[in-house]
C-alpha cells in the first residue's frame, strides 16, 4: 500500500511542517494543538484524477477533511476522466487560467493563495498540500 506521503502529500499546521502527530516536540515544548478540519489542495498538474483517492483516504484516516480543491487549467474538468472523478468524490476544481508569457506555475501561486485564505478563517482549520515541488515549503513554515 502507497502511502499519501509518496504522492506528495503534506499537512501543514500552525508553527509545526509535516510532524507526525506523535512527534517528540523540540525543546520540551508541549506538542502542538491538532486540528481535526482540513482543507486538502492538489495541483491538479501534477496529480491526476487516479491519485485524489488515495490523498482523501489517507488524510481522512487520521483528520476530518472537510474540503478538497483540485488546481488546473480551465477546461481540463470538463474531460469524461476527470468530471466523474470530481463529481463521485465531490471535489471542488478550481480553473487557473494560464498566460503565454507567464513562466512561473499559476497553480503554485492560486493554491498559496487559497491555503493562506483557508487558514485565516479561523481556529479549528489546517491546510494540507498534495503539490509536489519545494516552492510550497516556505508556505507550510508559514502556516
Amino acid at each position: 500500500r502507497t502511502s499519501a506521503f509518496d504522492f506528495g502529500l503534506r499537512c501543514a499546521r500552525a508553527r509545526f511542517c509535516s510532524r507526525p502527530r506523535d512527534a517528540v516536540p523540540p525543546l520540551g515544548r508541549p506538542p502542538p494543538p491538532v486540528s481535526r478540519r482540513f482543507a486538502l489542495l492538489i495541483d491538479g498538474d501534477v496529480f491526476g484524477p487516479a491519485h485524489w483517492p488515495v490523498m482523501i483516504e489517507a488524510l481522512s484516516a487520521r483528520y476530518d477533511v472537510a474540503s478538497v480543491h483540485v488546481f488546473g487549467a480551465p477546461g481540463i474538468d470538463e474531460s469524461p476522466s476527470w468530471k466523474s472523478v470530481l463529481e463521485r468524490l465531490g471535489v471542488r476544481y478550481v480553473p487557473v487560467p494560464r498566460l503565454a508569457s507567464g513562466a512561473k506555475d499559476p497553480n503554485d501561486i492560486a493554491i498559496a493563495m487559497h491555503a493562506v485564505h483557508t487558514f485565516m478563517q479561523g481556529a479549528g482549520w489546517s491546510v494540507a498540500l498534495g503539490v509536489q515541488d519545494a516552492d510550497f515549503v516556505y508556505l507550510a513554515s508559514f502556516l
